[in-house]
């Protein structure tokens, strides 16, 4: 007598059958690291744009902030005093960098 379950043994799924090979699974883990590394690298490289930015726009900020002038880059400039803020060390350094362009 034939056992029932030998018999559909071809029918179990494996990762092969799906088209998931091993090479193929490594493969698009290595994409997935390389893809998150660019993606991490444009995070950091726009953010330093956005905190280099404030050396030659200060005085803009400080009149959108403390005069009558457009709102709009005290608002876009705001995240960054709140950061420099909260992170002392940070706030030092943005410090130095704008009293570099200032003075």
């Amino acid at each position: 007598m034939i056992n029932p379950l030998l018999t559909n043994i071809d029918r179990i799924p494996t990762t092969e059958s799906e088209g998931h090979s091993e090479n193929q699974v490594a493969t698009q883990q290595v994409v997935l690291e390389h893809w998150i590394w660019i993606r991490l690298r444009i995070f950091v490289t726009l953010f330093l744009c956005y905190v280099v930015s404030i050396g030659p726009c200060y005085w803009w900020w400080y009149e959108s902030r403390f005069l009558d002038a457009p709102i709009w880059v005290a608002v876009f400039y705001e995240p960054l005093f709140k950061l420099s803020s909260f992170i002392p060390w940070l706030g030092d350094l943005i410090d130095a960098y704008i009293k570099w362009w200032v003075f």
